[in-house]
């Protein structure tokens, strides 16, 4: 026999084979979807349900931060004392106040004290006043503790942030350091030429 004729020959055989090799591949994925088909019926998987137990449920008792902070703030005096061969300039804070005009030149200090009451959460917020400044002012004011931030005010501002984000700790009466206590100094340079109030009655915080 030929060589070509040969070939033909194979090729005639082969093709029942393959077609044969098609045919039990499409039974056993017909098969397979047919098992899954009934799994899928008799477990019930997209039929509803309800089940008692389950759901979401707002808790008030599970907040995780402190709503119950108060403040009040302190003018300060610069006191210099004598230490071991140097002098050392201090602030003094004691007197609460409400108001203070700073002359032209001058510079105030101020303490604000904020205390947490809560005895199981700490607390962060925010310290604005809901108007500061006056109308052609030069005010330097400067944040000294928590922070370190030194900023110019020239005119009234709205809303204008004293402290932004400052973490406040929980009430424990063990603290030597006072209970529930976040101290905030800061200063208000007058940089200008009349003097200019600052109304602490306008300060409020706010709850990050």
């Amino acid at each position: 026999m030929k060589a070509k004729d040969k070939r033909k020959s194979m090729k005639a055989k082969n093709q029942p084979l393959a077609n044969r090799r098609g045919v039990v591949l499409i039974s056993v994925l017909a098969v397979l979807i047919l098992i899954i088909n009934l799994i899928t019926a008799s477990y019930s998987w997209f039929t509803p349900k309800s089940v008692s137990g389950s759901g979401m449920q707002y808790v008030e008792a599970a907040r995780t931060r402190s709503e119950e902070c108060s403040f009040k703030t302190y003018l300060g005096s610069k006191v210099t004392s004598y230490s071991a061969g140097h002098y050392i300039d201090q602030i003094d804070y004691k007197s609460e106040i409400t108001s203070k005009s700073v002359a032209a030149g001058k510079t105030e200090y101020f303490r604000t004290s904020i205390i947490n009451s809560n005895e199981n959460y700490a607390s962060d917020i925010s310290l604005y006043f809901s108007s500061f400044g006056e109308s052609n002012c030069n005010l330097t004011v400067a944040v000294t503790y928590p922070s370190n931030t030194v900023r110019t005010v020239e005119s009234v501002k709205t809303d204008y942030c004293l402290v932004r984000n400052a973490y406040v700790k929980m009430h424990d009466q063990n603290d030597l350091e006072g209970p529930g206590l976040l101290q905030i100094d800061w200063f208000v340079k007058n940089n200008g030429s009349s003097a200019a109030t600052v109304d602490l009655s306008n300060m409020y915080l706010m709850y990050n």
